[in-house]
């Protein structure tokens, strides 16, 4: 099989690999190096052409180290990258994917699929209710990844209708969702009264009119809080 072109599960499988996945490992198999630099354009960036993955001091030893490392593995391996010939991939965060370009997509997909193997988390995590909230916080501590990127492969991997929103200091930076067209307002986060008006349907009135919420939590980080909401039709 050429190298070009492998899936993470491949590698996962290729390499015997465990939980935590070993980067280290990977990059020595394939012989890619993995450098530390002051750089604060972007937390890495990948040369092909010396295969060398460039990561910036700041992110030494953080979840955004593993995952920007996973990140710039998936444009090598990627055979669907037209621009491989480039030498350098600016790194892009996995919690804004939705607004990335294709490739820079495929790349956290691929990352996120080689730090959560499929194989070994699919059965823990897409039967976890949101009220189980602090299970996923143990994942993602198990698995060496931030609690974003594993909200968001919980997500990906739900059964229900699921969004979440990220607020900074109270104020929504970002969000994320399966299976349904709604977002989180830019409300500020006031606190856990006011959770159930913090969705609206882009075109009509608020979710809470037209849907039963089945569960939201709110799991609060201190500066950074975490917005989860589950809600069912009339007809699930």
């Amino acid at each position: 099989m050429s190298i070009i072109g492998l899936t993470a599960d491949e590698i996962v499988k290729d390499l015997n690999l465990t939980i935590p996945i070993n980067l280290n490992k990977i990059c020595e198999n394939y012989n890619i190096k993995i450098l530390y630099r002051n750089i604060n354009s972007a937390d890495g960036y990948f040369i092909p052409t010396k295969k060398k993955i460039i990561i910036s001091n700041k992110i030494k030893g953080t979840y955004k180290e593993r995952f920007t490392i996973s990140h710039e593995l998936g444009h090598y391996f990627n055979v669907n990258d037209k621009t491989y010939e480039l030498d350098a991939y600016c790194y892009s965060d996995y919690k804004a994917k939705q607004k990335q370009s294709k490739l820079e997509r495929e790349a956290d997909e691929f990352a996120a699929e080689l730090l959560m193997p499929k194989a070994f988390i699919k059965k823990k995590i897409e039967n976890i209710d949101i009220k189980d909230w602090k299970k996923l916080i143990e994942l993602s501590l198990e698995y060496e990844v931030s609690l974003a990127a594993m909200l968001i492969k919980y997500i990906d991997n739900s059964y229900e209708k699921n969004r979440i929103g990220c607020f900074y200091n109270n104020r929504l930076i970002w969000q994320y969702g399966n299976q349904f067209d709604f977002v989180i307002e830019q409300n500020i986060l006031n606190g856990q009264e006011k959770m159930n008006l913090y969705t609206k349907n882009r075109n009509s009135d608020w979710i809470k009119g037209n849907y039963d919420f089945t569960e939201e939590v709110l799991i609060d980080k201190g500066n950074i809080k975490y917005l989860l909401i589950s809600v069912y039709t009339s007809e699930d």
